[in-house]
């Protein structure tokens, strides 16, 4: 008996110890539990610098606690935002090592290209961090901006007189492979120009339009003459390749723009309204993809009749009276207007941007075409 009491015992005393065990070991999984929630917690402070030769974007990297002794690592790089890198600002990355709360400074190496930009931004992206975790605001960076003071001057370059021998009157522009391709709307025709001298080198004659643009390969033009306006896409030898008829309510396009981040056509219509109407359009079918309202500085002192997309995605160029409009495509808002000296400039009717801040134009008035540049 006393045998058979003391292995009952000795049962009881083990399935306490298995209970025990089995409790601390829930524990000790809590407790890492706990341990991975309160991680520090790696924040970003971004910075706002004006564009200037010596200028840094400085972002200050910091977190919320550490324990005495811990080493605190995480890597980070350098990202477009509105900026882009070799241009606007010096691609960089590395990694920021902590032993303490004291913050650390990142800074970005700002380009002055002394051409006149809006405010545009830098993003500091943080990755893998080591016995940290970064916060779920800046998961995809911190933004830092580099600014302008907005004032700017209008360069005017080359200027020459129109080569029309009749009814003079430009009315679009582009530059290709070296050369202009300037509209003379009133005698339907197209010349190609040297820019180096202004004189005419070749010239085919085309349906009466307005406005030019280039995909990349053909040659656009609008035009509100019939029933319908009709886009009209030539190869360089002069060739008709499609006449598109737009199949909705853009029924008097002033000015056009072939978009070749978004594949599509735009068009304004300001020739009967003080508004600024935008129509986005579908080159293949012609049928209206999207139409909007310009806000910001709708009543305009002259027609719309020439634009050009810009290089980066998102903006469009409009010219109107002797005025140079940026406008933004997501906020269907005008981002800034630039007034361009007359002479030249007087009733503009074509421009093509050549490169970030230089553009060709043509004025119907003055019957010129003439190249300016945007500095700070």
């Amino acid at each position: 008996m006393k045998r058979l009491q003391s292995l009952v015992y000795l049962l009881l005393c083990l399935g306490a110890l298995i209970v025990v065990v089995g409790v601390n070991t829930g524990c000790e999984n809590s407790s890492d539990e706990d341990e991975k929630t309160s991680l520090p917690v790696i924040l970003i402070t971004p910075g706002t610098v004006e564009e200037d030769i010596s200028a840094n974007l400085t972002f200050s990297v910091s977190i919320d606690k550490i324990e005495q002794g811990d080493t605190v690592t995480v890597d980070w790089t350098t990202s477009n935002g509105t900026a882009t890198a070799g241009e606007d600002y010096t691609a960089d990355s590395g990694t920021l090592t902590f032993s303490s709360t004291d913050p650390q400074e990142v800074n970005v190496v700002v380009i002055d290209d002394e051409i006149y930009e809006e405010n545009e931004t830098v993003l500091l992206v943080l990755s893998n961090p080591v016995n940290a975790k970064i916060d779920t605001s800046i998961a995809d960076g911190a933004e830092g901006t580099i600014t302008s003071d907005g004032n700017y001057q209008i360069v005017v370059g080359p200027t020459y007189d129109s080569v029309y021998s009749s009814s003079p009157r430009p009315d679009g522009v582009i530059y290709v492979d070296g050369a202009l391709w300037i509209i003379e709307v009133n005698a339907a025709k197209l010349y190609t120009i040297d820019p180096a001298t202004g004189t005419e080198s070749s010239s085919f004659s085309m349906n009466i339009a307005h406005d030019l643009s280039w995909d990349g390969t053909y040659i656009w033009s609008t035009s509100y003459f019939g029933a319908h306006p009709h886009l009209y896409k030539y190869d360089t030898s002069g060739a008709l390749q499609s006449d598109i008829t737009i199949t909705d309510e853009a029924n008097f396009p002033t000015a056009m723009a072939y978009d070749t981040h978004n594949n599509c056509i735009w068009v304004v219509n300001t020739n009967s309204t003080p508004e600024t109407k935008v129509w986005q359009i579908n080159p293949v079918s012609g049928a209206v993809i999207d139409s909007w309202t310009l806000t910001d500085g709708n009543t305009l002192s002259g027609v719309t009749y020439g634009m050009c997309v810009d290089s980066k995605p998102g903006y469009l160029w409009m010219v109107y009276g002797s005025t140079l409009r940026k406008v933004s495509i997501a906020e269907k808002s005008v981002v800034k207007d630039f007034t361009i000296p007359s002479p030249p400039a007087a009733l503009l009717t074509g421009v093509f941007q050549v490169e970030t801040n230089e553009f060709w134009m043509v004025s119907g008035n003055n019957n010129v075409f003439f190249k300016i540049e945007i500095t700070e």
